[in-house]
């Protein structure tokens, strides 16, 4: 992996100082007559290693922003670490966002830190429901004209208020997102056609045919409980495995039930 003359300068600078660091704390230990055990330095380095990986300053945090690295590598696969913009597009892709790399969880705070320690120290194989039992309504219609049927579904919460959901792909249908029956006013962040394998086969937000939404960029609003929007199965033909599509959402305001 080749690094630029930048960061390896900063590399440079980094193990200078550290080895500075060492050559102090040795005099100052023995003048102060105080001898340690090669396990115990051994422990404080380890410990030392760990907290910089998953508990860095902010300083830190600055100063290594978009190092290359071979390990703990952001979602985007792009080898960089400490890249706090990318991280919070991340975590809205991601079914539990709690599941993120080292680098990744300290731009979101020491609660996503922690649990991914959690998870890791006691190899928990935690799948998106366990990690928060707080869902958004949305009920769809799936199937042609007459012969639709109505479906209520669960959008799972990702990250400052972002909901995913996987919604069902049938050839040659559209499917249909009864929006104004819970929202007034939402964001739609993404919504693409996946794979079986979850990989993104098209970008599906210029497909929308909408009902009595008023759209403005990412901004839906819905004008009435009536208010839809279709995804229209354009340039989609008949696939022998399943594909779904994928949506990232947002409620802004909730539309008021009457009692």
């Amino acid at each position: 992996m080749e690094i630029s003359e930048k960061q390896d300068e900063r590399v440079v600078n980094i193990q200078a100082e550290c080895v500075r660091f060492i050559s102090d704390a040795r005099a100052f230990f023995t003048k102060a007559g105080v001898t340690h055990d090669y396990s115990t330095l051994q422990q404080a380095a380890h410990a030392a290693l760990f907290r910089h990986a998953h508990m860095p300053i902010e300083k830190e945090l600055e100063h290594f922003k978009e190092f290359r690295h071979d390990t703990f590598m952001e979602l985007g696969r792009e080898k960089t670490i400490y890249n706090l913009e990318n991280t919070l597009k991340n975590v809205r892709r991601l079914p539990s966002p709690y599941r993120l790399g080292a680098y990744d969880t300290r731009g979101l705070g020491l609660d996503f830190t922690f649990s991914a320690l959690v998870q890791r120290r006691f190899q928990l194989v935690l799948g998106p429901e366990d990690m928060s039992v707080r869902f958004s309504p949305l009920k769809i219609s799936v199937g042609r004209t007459g012969e639709s049927k109505v479906i209520l579904l669960r959008a799972h919460h990702l990250h400052d208020g972002y909901f995913s959901i996987m919604l069902p792909y049938v050839s040659g249908t559209g499917v249909r997102m009864l929006l104004g029956e819970h929202y007034e006013w939402l964001q739609i962040e993404e919504l693409h056609f996946l794979d079986n394998a979850g990989s993104v086969c098209g970008n599906m937000s210029s497909s929308l045919d909408l009902e009595e939404i008023y759209q403005e960029g990412e901004i839906y609003r819905c004008l009435s409980q009536a208010s839809a929007a279709t995804i229209r199965p354009v340039g989609l033909r008949e696939f022998k495995t399943p594909h779904y599509h994928h949506m990232i959402f947002r409620p802004l305001v909730w539309r008021v039930q009457a009692s």
